[in-house]
């Protein structure tokens, strides 16, 4: 009797397996089939991530272009600033030695700021090279405006101006 009811056990729960019809399971890289035209896969069902991933795109990206020019602009300033550093020693240079004159210094200044796309630039030059007598300081200043010079609008250099001086003494 008891062996009769472990019989009948077993083959209802097998019944019961056998009995349900099964769905075959979407495989998540397989291609879909014909009927599988409105079924959702089973790695979409488990895996609601992607809709997260759309919004974290849409609040980060502008965020890192923004950076990304941000820094663009500060290494384009940082490059005006030598330019400039450049422009002034050279006409510093240019003014300490004899028989030098103002407008030969601002023609070398002249020469390498057109050279370079530096645009608005001023020149300025402490007194004139062919009064100094040996010993004594010339200083060359040379001004460009970030406004101007920019490459992305000068949004974090609105209104300033870059400036950077040489002095040296008469030979």
């Amino acid at each position: 009797m008891i062996r009769s009811l472990q019989l009948s056990a077993s083959q209802s729960l097998a019944r019961r397996c056998v009995a349900k019809p099964r769905r075959a399971a979407v495989h998540p890289r397989k291609p879909a089939q014909v009927g599988d035209v409105g079924q959702r896969s089973t790695f979409a069902k488990s895996h609601p991530v992607r809709g997260v991933a759309v919004v974290e795109l849409a609040i980060c990206l502008p965020l890192l272009v923004f950076v990304l020019l941000g820094t663009i602009e500060a290494c384009h300033m940082i490059h005006l600033k030598q330019d400039l550093s450049v422009a002034a020693y050279e006409g510093v240079r240019i003014g300490v030695l004899p028989g030098s004159s103002k407008t030969a210094i601002e023609t070398q200044c002249n020469m390498l700021m057109e050279d370079r796309g530096i645009k608005g630039y001023s020149i300025t030059i402490s007194s004139d090279p062919k009064t100094l007598t040996r010993g004594q300081p010339l200083t060359v200043t040379v001004a460009a405006p970030c406004t101007q010079n920019s490459l992305v609008g000068a949004v974090l250099y609105q209104d300033k101006t870059l400036t950077e001086s040489m002095v040296m003494r008469v030979e």
